[in-house]
């Protein structure tokens, strides 16, 4: 009786196995989507503040004057850089993706430094709406040296933005980013392509390469103003 149904009860083992494998396949794929759009989310985050900084910080120097909306702007995209770098330089590490021993989150520790820097200028209130438009300063020759010492680490870092995010592009000195552009070229399954992780070494050897072309160890160190 037994050895009568054995095929029927294999043939219910492979479906049972079968449902299983299928059931976490859809799950590590859901769980794959939500990881994708976060990162997506993410890196979107970083090159939009990377991007705008630069373009802000060009604006500055053509008009010689920081207005309020500039300064809240500039205080709260250095922002989203410092916590996005932060996040994926820890991630990179985790993948084991620079080359060398030597990767020591150095974007990160300059960008809390510009942060610093734009937050010490716009001061702890925010600005109402009416006022934005108004000067909070005129560049003075300290801070004109400091706000084009800026721009070149953003160029820097623009540089690697370029090179790998899609929907970057720099024509005439200026930066754009077509963020629709990024998030239908990466879609759901970002996490499995390393063009972050890739970005994220590029802006580390960047912002190195910035600071042997200075010879500091911290951007604060040029700083004037």
């Amino acid at each position: 009786m037994i050895k009568k149904y054995k095929p029927l009860l294999y043939i219910i083992l492979i479906v049972i196995l079968l449902l299983i494998v299928f059931k976490q396949h859809e799950e590590k794929s859901m769980y794959e989507k939500h990881i994708s759009l976060e990162l997506n989310n993410d890196i979107q985050s970083l090159t939009n503040g990377i991007i705008s900084n630069y373009n802000i910080l060009d604006e500055i120097i053509n008009s010689g004057k920081i207005t309020k909306q500039q300064a809240q702007l500039l205080t709260q995209y250095s922002k989203d850089i410092v916590l996005m770098v932060n996040k994926y330089e820890n991630l990179a590490i985790s993948f084991n993706r620079p080359d060398n021993g030597r990767f020591n989150n150095e974007t990160f520790n300059q960008a809390q430094k510009i942060f610093s820097f734009f937050f010490s200028i716009k001061g702890r209130d925010d600005f109402a709406l009416d006022e934005m438009d108004e000067t909070l300063i005129e560049l003075d020759s300290k801070l004109t040296k400091d706000i084009k010492t800026l721009m070149t680490l953003h160029h820097h870092w623009l540089e690697a933005s370029e090179n790998h995010i899609y929907g970057v592009t720099i024509m005439d000195g200026y930066a754009e980013f077509q963020g629709n552009e990024y998030l239908n070229y990466y879609g759901d399954h970002s996490v499995t392509d390393l063009f972050w992780s890739d970005f994220i070494v590029e802006l580390n050897e960047k912002t190195k390469i910035f600071l042997d072309q200075y010879e500091v160890n911290h951007i604060e160190e040029l700083f004037e103003y």
